[in-house]
């Protein structure tokens, strides 16, 4: 369940991450909107909060829940990414290489999904957003999966690979019973000090095997 919400959350912001022209910060709620009838009553546990900085080539997303803290680091230049957990006590780190297959993986799942744009339009956080839908199969379940996508082209066009060519603002989708949400509630185009993307000491470094030992709930 938790592997689900954290490669949803990482999905979803590595769209903008690997934009090399933004820069700024983007605080970002992701919530279950239904639940399945044996999970009633835990939709708050569901519920994470988010910052993303980036700069261009660097994005760092720090993701609060119930559990602790979860922060992760890319670094295009390194060509690495950092991921430190700070939950139940233990302070856990592992980092993998940045390869091209890994700079957008959100792009790479768009790019092999059927996009049909609609005439739909909202405001998002002050942005004009557009909306389509995506549909696609689920990679675990086998399942064919529908995806709604509001995006806003009001900072530019960014190329995703797919038809759609914006920072994705909202995105709705259904998986394993429940149907979660990704929103952005602001959005800021700013200087981003250096200092932000410093990954800080105190934490022991492992390898994802050994990383899913001590956090089970990842492998789920």
């Amino acid at each position: 369940m938790k592997k689900t919400i954290l490669l949803f959350t990482l999905l979803c912001a590595s769209i903008i991450g690997f934009s090399q022209s933004f820069e700024g910060v983007v605080k970002v709620t992701m919530q279950a909107l239904e639940v399945p009838a044996d999970m009633k009553g835990y939709e708050s546990m569901l519920k994470q909060d988010l910052t993303i900085s980036y700069k261009p080539g660097k994005s760092k997303v720090v993701l609060k829940g119930m559990m602790g803290t979860t922060t992760v680091y890319t670094d295009s230049l390194k060509k690495e990414i950092v991921m430190l957990m700070d939950m139940m006590g233990q302070k856990i780190a592992t980092k993998t290489a940045l390869t091209d297959d890994s700079k957008s993986p959100a792009s790479a799942d768009l790019k092999g999904a059927k996009i049909t744009k609609t005439s739909e339009t909202k405001k998002i956080a002050g942005y004009n957003c557009k909306k389509a839908i995506a549909e696609m199969t689920d990679p675990e379940t086998k399942k064919k999966i529908t995806i709604d996508i509001w995006y806003t082209e009001d900072l530019g066009t960014i190329n995703t690979g797919s038809e759609i060519n914006g920072i994705l603002m909202e995105f709705v989708m259904e998986t394993q019973g429940m149907k979660m949400q990704y929103l952005v509630n602001s959005l800021e185009k700013k200087a981003v000090p250096e200092s932000e993307f410093i990954i800080p000491d105190g934490y022991t470094y492992q390898d994802m095997d050994a990383l899913k030992g001590a956090f089970p709930e990842l492998g789920k």
